[in-house]
């Protein structure tokens, strides 16, 4: 189980992942304001950045939540 840190870590990670997902549908379905399409994207992406150093030091640093997580990660990448 996550703790209660790692728990909001992987939320927030979960959130701007979807959000980065979006922006770059949005990028590329809509040829109208590219310009301010691309710097939504590229901020997206900064957060997406930081919030997945963020989660990724946490995991190393916690054993509840790198045990957790390591059951996941066998999870996703059998379902590939």
């Amino acid at each position: 189980m996550f703790c209660v840190a790692g728990g909001a870590l992987l939320h927030q990670f979960e959130t701007v992942t979807q959000q980065r997902a979006e922006a770059k549908d949005d990028l590329l379905r809509t040829h109208a304001n590219h310009n301010h399409r691309e710097e939504r994207l590229y901020a997206v992406k900064e957060k997406y950045r930081d919030a997945f150093v963020a989660w990724v030091t946490h995991r190393s640093l916690c054993v509840d939540c790198r045990a957790t997580s390591f059951s996941h990660d066998h999870e996703q990448f059998a379902s590939l």
